[in-house]
């Protein structure tokens, strides 16, 4: 009796999946919005006022104004003088008939030296000069302006898919066990 035993080896077939894990981000959005600042300056300067008229009218320099009143009033001086001095000179000449021989020379000799002149030193100017000051402004207008920001943060999105083993069998293992006499049996495992 011969016996005869063949054997086939099982095959298991194991397909894997690797796992995966996605990460998607998109971007951050930002904005910046600016308004600009302004600045004004108005400014309005300082004046000094300084008034001379009075020490220049001490020294005999006038403004015309004050010159002409001035000159008006000496000629209106001299002009009442000369009639007042003609006055006396003519009641005088009409009384030479009374025993007034003098009076013709001594008119000739007052015409002769004129008035009498007098002299004065003084210090000029004799008063100060009048000053005045007005304070100047600065006025600054300031604008600040402003800066709006908005700011939106980036989502993050997150995907993972599990990794699979599959286990399969490829092929089934058997052993088969003859007998060359008798029977075949055939056994599965």
């Amino acid at each position: 009796m011969r016996l005869s035993i063949q054997t086939v080896k099982p095959e298991i077939k194991i397909n894997t999946t690797q796992g995966k894990l996605n990460i998607t981000r998109e971007k951050e959005n930002l904005n910046i919005q600016n308004s600009k600042s302004t600045l004004s300056m108005n400014t309005e300067y300082s004046k000094v006022r300084i008034d001379q008229s009075q020490c220049f009218a001490d020294a005999g320099l006038k403004d015309n104004t004050r010159l002409s009143a001035s000159l008006t009033n000496d000629r209106m001086q001299d002009f009442f003088r000369g009639v007042s001095r003609r006055s006396v000179e003519g009641n005088r000449l009409k009384d030479i008939r009374n025993s007034q021989p003098k009076a013709i020379p001594e008119i000739a000799k007052s015409h002769m030296y004129g008035d009498k002149k007098s002299f004065e030193f003084g210090q000029v100017p004799n008063s100060r000069p009048t000053i005045s000051f007005s304070p100047g402004r600065l006025d600054i207008k300031y604008n600040g302006g402003f800066s709006k920001i908005n700011y939106q943060p980036s989502i993050l999105k997150q995907s993972y898919e599990k990794a699979k083993v599959d286990i399969s069998l490829a092929k089934e293992g058997s052993i088969n066990i003859q007998w060359f006499d008798e029977k075949i049996w055939n056994v599965g495992i």
